[in-house]
Parts: C-alpha cells; structure tokens; sequence
C-alpha cells in the first residue's frame, strides 16, 4: 500500500500489482483516495519504481484527470546527501517477500 499525500490536497492510496524479481520493481495503481469527489478528479494515480542498487532509484508517477492519464512525472534519487537512498526510500521487508519465489502465492 502507498499513499501519496499530493499538493492538490488529495491522498490518493495504491495497491503494489506487480513486482519485480527480488523487490527489483514495483508499479502501483489507484485504489481509492481521500479529498476528491470521484476519480476523475485529477490525482496521481499510478506509481512505478526501479531499485537499480543500494544508492539509486528512479520512480515514475502518472496524473489521472476525466477518464485518463494526463501526464507523467520521472524522478531520479540517490544517496548523494551522504545517507543510502536504500535507507531512506526502499521496498518494505514484505514486498521484498512477496517477490521471491517462496513468497507467491502465499
């Protein structure tokens, strides 16, 4: 689960619906979502992320307004302030779980 608190003054949550080999990735769609009056109210609405390592990750992030996604937005993190991105920004233990082969299905 994620929730994004937006500056739109929106909280849209989203529900992790597929994962990467090894937590390596994972993409996130809309669920429901506090202060708009119907999804077709503009929100972000979708979420992908992509650990490439310990320091560095990228995530992608859709607006969804009248029945579609509008734009996309792309960022790229890192580590560079001295402290791992990993630490700061990762994949909780269970969603790392969930992506091995033991965890599906369970």
């Amino acid at each position: 689960m994620l929730t994004h608190y937006c500056v739109a003054k929106n909280q849209p949550r989203m529900v992790a619906r597929e994962i990467g080999a090894g937590g390596a990735s994972a993409v996130f769609t809309f669920l429901d979502a506090t202060g708009i009056p119907s999804r077709d109210s503009g929100h972000m609405d979708r979420a992908a992320f992509s650990f490439q390592d310990g320091d560095h990750f990228t995530s992608k992030w859709s607006w969804y307004r009248d029945g579609k996604d509008q734009w996309m937005e792309r960022f790229a993190t890192s580590g560079s302030d001295g402290a791992p991105a990993s630490r700061r920004f990762a994949p909780s233990p269970a969603l790392r779980r969930e992506a091995t082969p033991a965890g599906r299905g369970a």
